[in-house]
């Protein structure tokens, strides 16, 4: 199928680009933009100076025991270890 430039099929499209398209980014901007606004109100990020201190404060606010917990140190993700799964 050849499409030529001066049909109304293409003139009908490129109308409906440039009535249609400044519409929808201005839209798909708002929803993104409220929905980064909601996300940094409900959970912000803490950050601290000594990690290992925070960690035990945290590890005491919620009754865990420290010595079944492993600390990674480049994103500081701390999991706790299961050792019966361990071993499965």
């Amino acid at each position: 199928m050849m499409l030529r430039y001066d049909s109304l099929l293409w003139q009908c499209t490129l109308a409906a680009g440039i009535w249609f398209i400044p519409q929808d980014v201005a839209a798909i901007s708002a929803f993104l933009l409220y929905g980064r606004s909601k996300s940094r109100t409900i959970n912000q990020p803490v950050y601290v100076d000594n990690i290992d201190t925070a960690a035990n404060e945290y590890f005491k606010r919620k009754g865990l025991d420290p010595t079944k917990m492993i600390m990674m140190r480049k994103s500081s993700k701390i999991t706790e270890i299961r050792y019966g799964e361990m071993y499965k």
